[in-house]
């Protein structure tokens, strides 16, 4: 449950991290001037003229959220008992496999003439 939760919140952090990324306007007005008033015209309509130090700030916070929700996932992902590899048995599917397989007759070869 914990898991889906903080990967839900995951993937809201990455979007809202890539909006308030292409908010912002570069010195050389790089993808945000590309979309005209959408990348740093609105930002400085929003937020006024004090917009960069705002939006450095809010990318900085949510850039730290997303390394804290990253680590989360990888530590609560580690708990996770399941595999893709393991069935409900816990026994690895392929020694599963190898022991249950029965083994075939041999073919008799034909002597060649």
């Amino acid at each position: 449950m914990w898991f889906t939760v903080v990967a839900v919140l995951h993937v809201l952090i990455c979007i809202f991290l890539v909006a308030i990324v292409l908010m912002q306007s570069a010195k050389g007005h790089g993808l945000a001037g590309a979309f005209g008033s959408f990348g740093g015209g609105m930002a400085q309509n929003l937020f006024g003229a004090q917009a960069g130090d705002m939006l450095t700030k809010i990318t900085t916070f949510t850039a730290a959220a997303f390394v804290a929700s990253s680590l989360t996932l990888a530590v609560l992902s580690a708990k996770k008992s399941s595999s893709i590899m393991t069935e409900s048995s816990g026994k690895a599917v392929t020694e599963k496999t190898v022991e249950e397989t029965p083994a075939k007759a041999p073919v008799a070869e034909t002597p060649a003439e």
